[in-house]
Parts: structure tokens; C-alpha cells; sequence
């Protein structure tokens, strides 16, 4: 995929990863886009499984890494070890990790573009699913998108940019896009109470 969709003639490319579960004779494609934010779609192929089975061959049913996750040209701190299962947060990147990640990435983006996380954006990201619907579009009459949890901010994202893309789009646990009600557990919380 281009690095840039604002500027394609860029010589600038990353991979985006994508897997699809395809049979003759389906009608439509379903992508199934990943929470997280910076969650892997691994959990998703599991899934993917069960809804081809009980949607028996219907559709043929994909899914993606968010560009700079997991097998989309992974995007993370190597040098200072923040993702690193010995780090302070394994796997996650702590508060106190957070610095010295961003100093490192910005120093990289110096270097070299790819680097840069002004490309890692929801916007960019919705481009890359723009394009991999397209490619598979001419074969499928049906288009559905579904989203869970932040997938549904990045869905959200791509109902703005390309209205006519699906022919059903499915939000599953939304995200707040105005962001006003961050997600943490005091808040899960007060959203349990209001039920």
C-alpha cells in the first residue's frame, strides 16, 4: 500500500496484511475489522471460521491488520525494548515507557519516512480497506463491513470517506469517536449503571 494515499506517486510502500476465506459461488465479501487500538486481527480469523460455516459459503470473509500492527509493517519502539516481554509493561508500553518510544520513533521518521507515524492514522488505515473492498469488488456484488470495539471508530472512519462502499456496515461494541467518555474502567462503570 502506498505509506501516503494523499500522495501515491510517493515511491514510499508498506505491506498491509490481509486474509480472506473465499468458496465459488459466494455472493459478497465481509471484512471484519479489529478492536484495539493496536490489536492484532488474529483474534478475528477464529471468528471468521464460525461465520463461514453458519453463513455456508455466502460471503467470502476477511479481515486486515491495522496499518503499523502486527503483520501490517509493524509499527513499535525496538530499540528501547517498550514492547518487550521483559519491559515494564510486556507487552504493552507503560506510561513511564512513553518518552523514550516516541523519541525513538521520531528519530527513525528522521531517517526514513516509513518510520513516520503521521501515516499510522484511522484515515490512512480506512484508505488501505478502501482499496483491498475494490480489488475484490468486481468478483462480489455485496459488500459488508463490520467493526468491533475500536474497528468501529476505524468502520466509522470509512462510512465518512466512502459512504457507498458497503451494502451494510455493522458496529459492535462502538468506540466513542467524540472521545468524551474515554474508555477506562471508572467509565465502563458508569455506562454498567445507566443500564
Amino acid at each position: 500500500m502506498p505509506l501516503d494515499w494523499t500522495n501515491t506517486s510517493d515511491a514510499n510502500y508498506i505491506t498491509v496484511f490481509a486474509k480472506c476465506y473465499t468458496t465459488t459461488g459466494s455472493t459478497g465479501q465481509l471484512w471484519m475489522l479489529q478492536g484495539g487500538p493496536g490489536a492484532s486481527s488474529w483474534p478475528m480469523e477464529t471468528l471468521m471460521a464460525n461465520v463461514f460455516a453458519l453463513t455456508q459459503g455466502k460471503f467470502d470473509l476477511c479481515t486486515t491488520d491495522f496499518r503499523g500492527v502486527d503483520r501490517s509493517s509493524l509499527y513499535t519502539c525496538q530499540a528501547t525494548g517498550a514492547q518487550s516481554v521483559g519491559s515494564a509493561g510486556g507487552c504493552n508500553i507503560e506510561p513511564s515507557e512513553t518518552k523514550a518510544c516516541a523519541d525513538e520513533l521520531d528519530n527513525l521518521a528522521s531517517v526514513l519516512p516509513v518510520n513516520d507515524g503521521r501515516y499510522y492514522t484511522t484515515t490512512q488505515a480506512a484508505q488501505d480497506v478502501n482499496w483491498l473492498v475494490q480489488s475484490k469488488i468486481a468478483t462480489q456484488a455485496e459488500v459488508v463491513l463490520y467493526g468491533g470495539s475500536y474497528g468501529t471508530l476505524w468502520l466509522a472512519r470509512i462510512a465518512e470517506l466512502f459512504p457507498h462502499l458497503a451494502s451494510a456496515w455493522i458496529f459492535d461494541s462502538v468506540a466513542n469517536p467524540s472521545n468524551d467518555l474515554p474508555f477506562d474502567f471508572a467509565n465502563f462503570v458508569r455506562v454498567l449503571l445507566l443500564c
